[in-house]
């Protein structure tokens, strides 16, 4: 069952949900070929089909919001995973900001420098407009922003326009 569920990437449960689908799809086939009524056969064709449809359009559904399973083959919820400690450092990994002019950044760019969260980007938004940034080691004069901040920070921030 594990090989089933590393193979096609879902959780035991889900195994199970499919394995009970498709023993009654074969089920229903046997039946229907058995107890064959011609009348009956072409509304048992578009009950079928509809079915399928059905099925594809949940299947398509699920590859859209897939996000894996773990180890375990328990599904993943990628809300929570990334609250857990394991998943800030993956996001940490995957989150490449670009270089951003402090003085022009909105709130969303800002936000994707390392360090920097919605407060931070208000705060610093807020203090350019009263003293705009003349070197880029005046964010420091933003509460929340030390040198150690700085030294994440200082190679994804600059004051040109062409960056």
């Amino acid at each position: 069952m594990k090989n089933l569920q590393t193979l096609f990437g879902v959780t035991k449960q889900e195994l199970i949900a499919v394995f009970f689908i498709a023993t009654g799809l074969i089920a229903g086939v046997c039946i229907k070929t058995l107890f064959r009524n011609e009348s009956e056969y072409s509304s048992h064709n578009e009950i079928a089909d509809e079915i399928y449809r059905q099925l594809d359009s949940v299947a398509t559904v699920q590859q859209e919001t897939y996000t894996g399973v773990d180890e375990q083959g328990n599904a993943l919820d990628t809300a929570l995973y990334n609250k857990t400690a394991e998943g800030k450092i993956e996001a940490e990994k995957n989150k490449v900001p670009k270089t951003v002019n402090i003085n022009t950044a909105t709130k969303a760019e800002l936000m994707n420098l390392p360090g920097i969260g919605e407060k931070t980007a208000e705060k610093i938004i807020s203090h350019r407009k009263q003293y705009p940034f003349k070197q880029i080691s005046d964010i420091m004069n933003i509460k929340g922003i030390g040198e150690k901040k700085f030294e994440k920070l200082k190679q994804y921030i600059t004051l040109r326009n062409n960056q």
